[in-house]
């Protein structure tokens, strides 16, 4: 059968996964969920739409409106601090627009903690034929623990029985709201698509940002994004660069060509968060970090390669498929190229290509602003209905 392989969340005692190592690794999402666990959250654009209006309208807002909650912002800012549940939240900020701008900067540090991430947790990638385990990766009592439960062979199996699995999908409780708009809009803010559920696809440009730092927390080392960008483009992301690291079994079965000890990963059971540049020089300035990006690159070329060849990323998979459609175009139609006619450059293609990606954009941001104008109606409709 082969070995199979689970990601563990040693703090939450939680875990996910289950599969053979070369489906997860080199096919499939896997790279995408594990970045989507550590990177900085991006709230969903249209909730940024809906704020940015909010904002416009509360500032036109009667104080009135807020009835028993007309008191001074400074205090109502002070309620919202006491709230640590994003749900409870968000109910909150629909009840008004005083109120919604108000607890804004609630959601947003809300978001960056709450428990669904993975940032600054000891995260593991086990094998199930795992006899031993990275030095130091449980505490004591952990151990103990561990050790007292004689009925499971290794580690594997008792992560299997006693940690929760990991629910890519929030409970959502059942809740009545005056109308879809308003719906959708407590959606966004208690159940915002950041929160490594697979819902919201990230911008390439935000996932592949050339200022984003892979750290390790534990042993105060960093991967730079650029040199990601440098060695293989946009072929793969700082999420895949890091289920490399963490991988972890006695057994070196892996269902991979590559012949190497990805099994005893040098970052196994360590904590991780990713970081711009700024952000990681005000908060590291005073402390020595280590840039091992040439080391694990090396690595991980060598781990994709040996997979699909020397020539890799020009020979992945999408692109070859890409490269035998576009032969068969020729085929097909070789007046195209060779009948004298100008055939447009590839500069005048992107120009073309970019005219059409705004004109779609534009009907895109058409369509959300249908939206948030629908979002702003109800809820100005409830103001009404309770000054009423």
């Amino acid at each position: 059968m082969g070995q199979y392989w689970i990601f563990v969340n040693i703090d939450q005692e939680e875990y996910w996964g289950g599969g053979k190592l070369a489906e997860m690794f080199l096919h499939g999402d896997t790279g995408d969920d594990i970045l989507m666990l550590v990177l900085p959250p991006a709230l969903d654009p249209e909730l940024d739409q809906i704020h940015q209006q909010m904002l416009r309208r509360a500032s036109r807002n009667r104080a009135e409106n807020l009835g028993r909650l007309n008191i001074p912002i400074e205090l109502l800012a002070m309620i919202f601090s006491e709230m640590e549940d994003l749900v409870d939240v968000a109910s909150l900020c629909l009840a008004n627009s005083t109120l919604w701008v108000t607890g804004w900067s609630r959601v947003r540090e809300l978001v960056q903690c709450h428990p669904a991430r993975w940032e600054g947790q000891r995260m593991i990638c086990l094998g199930d034929y795992a006899r031993d385990l990275p030095t130091g990766l449980l505490e004591p009592e952990e151990m103990e623990e561990f050790e007292n439960s004689r009925a499971h062979p290794n580690f594997w199996n008792f992560v299997w029985e006693w940690y929760a699995e990991r629910k890519w999908y929030p409970e959502r409780p059942w809740r009545r709201f005056r109308d879809w708009e308003e719906g959708r809009a407590f959606n966004l803010l208690a159940y915002p698509d950041v929160l490594g559920f697979r819902y919201l696809t990230l911008p390439q440009s935000y996932i592949h940002d050339p200022r984003w730092l892979l750290c390790n927390l534990s042993k105060k080392e960093y991967v730079r994004s650029t040199a990601v960008l440098s060695a293989v483009g946009d072929a793969i992301h700082l999420g895949d660069i890091l289920f490399s690291q963490i991988c972890w079994s006695t057994d070196p079965s892996t269902s991979m060509r590559y012949e190497g000890d990805i099994h005893r990963g040098a970052w196994a059971g360590d904590r991780f968060s990713i970081k711009d540049i700024e952000e990681f020089e005000r908060e590291y300035s005073k402390v020595k970090w280590t840039d091992v990006s040439d080391r694990v690159m090396k690595e991980v070329l060598a781990i994709w390669r040996s997979e699909y060849g020397q020539h890799w990323p020009a020979a992945t998979p999408k692109k070859a498929e890409q490269d035998a459609k576009d032969a068969l175009d020729r085929q097909e139609n070789p007046e195209a190229d060779s009948d004298g006619s100008k055939v447009p450059s590839d500069g005048a293609t992107a120009d073309a290509e970019v005219v059409e990606a705004r004109s779609e954009d534009n009907e895109g941001h058409a369509e959300k602003n249908d939206t948030n104008a629908d979002v702003l109606k109800a809820t100005e409709v409830g103001e009404e209905s309770r000054r009423g």
